[in-house]
Order: C-alpha cells, then structure tokens, then sequence
C-alpha cells in the first residue's frame, strides 16, 4: 500500500490434500552447494500444511566473499466455514557473509586486504483472516510481526581516489523490530463498480550500537528509532463499458514522526479488442517513510 513505483509479492507454497515431500540439491561451479526440502499435505478434516527448509552455501564466487543462509519456513491453511480461511505463516533466518568493503576496490584494487563480516537472524510471523459476509460484501483482518539482528564488522578502507580521509574500522549490533494490523473489506455494488477500503497501523522499533576507531581510538555511535504509523486507505474500480474500466483511490498517513500525507491516484485502461491493442493512461503520488537503516547510516 504505501509503494511508490511497483510491488513484488512472494508467495509461499501451501499445504495439499495429500501428504507429499521433496528433496533438492544443487552443486554450484565456485564450490558451494543448495540443499532443500519440503514436507506438505492435509491438517485435519478442513486444513493443510507445509513446512519446508533450506541451506544455501554460495561458495567463494570472488576473493573474500562469502554467503551461507538457512531459512525455515512453515504455513497452514485453516478453513472456519465454509467462507472463511484463516492462515497462518512463519519463518526463521539465519545468515553469514563476508566481502571486501564498499569502496575499498574490491580484491583486485583493496590496500586493506580483511574483509567485512556480517551475521544475522531473522524472524517473522503472520496471520491472516479472510471472511466472507455474503456473496458481495467480503473482509480481511491481518496481523504480523518481523525482527532482525545483526552484527557487523569491517576493516575500514584505505584512503584513496575517492575518499582521501578513507573509512575507519566500524563495526554495529542492529536490531529492528515490526508489528503490523490491517482491516480491509470489499464490496461489490454491481458488476461494474467494486470498492475496497481499510485502515492498517505499523509500529517500529529499532536501535543500532556501534563503534568507529579514530587513531586508534574507539568512538561509540547510536542510532535509536521509535515511530508509528496509521493509514486510511480506499480504491474503486468501475467498468464503464465493455472495454473501458476507470479506477481511483485515495489514501491518508497519520504519522507521530511526519504531518498527515494525502496520496491519491486515477488511471483509465481500454481495450480494442479489433486490433488487440490495450490503451492506458495514470496519475498518482506517493509517500513511503525512509527505513530505519536508511536514517541510522
């Protein structure tokens, strides 16, 4: 909701009615190697499941480069009617990397030949309602969490062409933490007009503890976040003839860090059909918050 120029959606795979399981295993070229499986089938009389894991080691594609990354992940799907489905998604993270340092010429160019090194974990879970009041009128309700943590540290870079002072050794323990509800609901006036309103909050939290060493001598540096977030949103979508659909929306951020913000788009599409040519024309504005790593640097 609060994107600017475009969503990516990942959806995780699902339970099956049947039990079912797969094993996968893949060897890479600069020596590390994939490892997954994946465990899924039903969960009572109206429910499945999935649970699945994997390790991904990505070898030593250049000098002083690194990355391995487990993750687990786990969903189910629960039917409460015959209308309503609740699910429910969980996943852990866990990862260690290490490279030559942004700006410091990589491992061709690097006068500090050390490498930054970078743990964390990562945990995340959500829960997801959909209801169904009657053929026309249908609602969600959505909450989830995230936490990450991470401890990071790295040799500085060598004064050069870019920078003639360099970067210092620095290192950071991060963590930041997210808690999110949502509402929606839609409603059908007709087959041409369909509406969707909601409102959703976002709390955040995060603290970063650091330290950079000036002539030996170590300086601590902190960066603390706390802020929240509520928005209202609604959009339509109407079909105004045969191949002519005009959709709106509109929505308003109440921020305790940021004066409200009003975002507001229209768009039109038309399809002809003779020539199988698809005409379309938007407008909108948008406003998304920096991210506590984007304020903390």
């Amino acid at each position: 909701s609060d994107a600017i120029a475009g969503v990516i959606n990942f959806i995780t795979l699902g339970g099956t009615d049947r039990p079912k399981h797969s094993v996968y295993t893949r060897l890479g070229s600069a020596g590390g190697d994939t490892k997954a499986v994946l465990l899924q089938g039903p969960l009572g009389a109206k429910g499945n499941f999935a649970i699945g894991g994997t390790h991904l080691d990505d070898g030593e594609r250049l000098e002083g480069s690194s990355f391995e990354n487990s993750v687990v992940n786990a969903k189910a799907n629960l039917e409460i009617t015959d209308d309503d489905l609740l699910t429910i998604s969980l996943r852990a993270s866990g990862s260690d990397g290490t490279a030559f340092p942004d700006d410091s010429g990589g491992p061709r160019f690097a006068k500090i030949r050390l490498v930054d090194s970078r743990q964390a974990t990562e945990l995340s879970a959500r829960l997801y309602y959909v209801g169904k009041i009657s053929n026309v009128w249908r609602y969600t309700v959505g909450s989830s969490s995230y936490r990450r943590r991470e401890l990071f540290e790295s040799p500085g870079v060598a004064p050069g062409v870019r920078s003639a002072a360099g970067i210092p050794r620095n290192s950071s323990e991060t963590t930041f933490e997210s808690v999110g509800l949502s509402f929606t609901t839609g409603y059908d006036w007709k087959d041409e007009l369909n509406t969707v309103v909601g409102v959703e909050f976002e709390r955040e939290f995060g603290k970063s503890n650091g330290s950079l060493s000036l002539g030996g001598t170590p300086l601590d540096t902190r960066f603390f976040l706390k802020r929240s977030a509520l928005g209202w949103f609604g959009e339509s979508r109407w079909k105004a003839g045969p191949s002519w659909f005009i959709n709106g929306s509109a929505r308003l951020d109440l921020l305790d860090t940021h004066n409200s913000i009003k975002s507001f788009s229209i768009g039109t599409i038309y399809d002809i059909a003779a020539t199988d040519t698809t005409i379309r024309a938007s407008w909108g504005n948008g406003f998304k918050l920096p991210s506590f790593y984007a304020l903390g640097n």
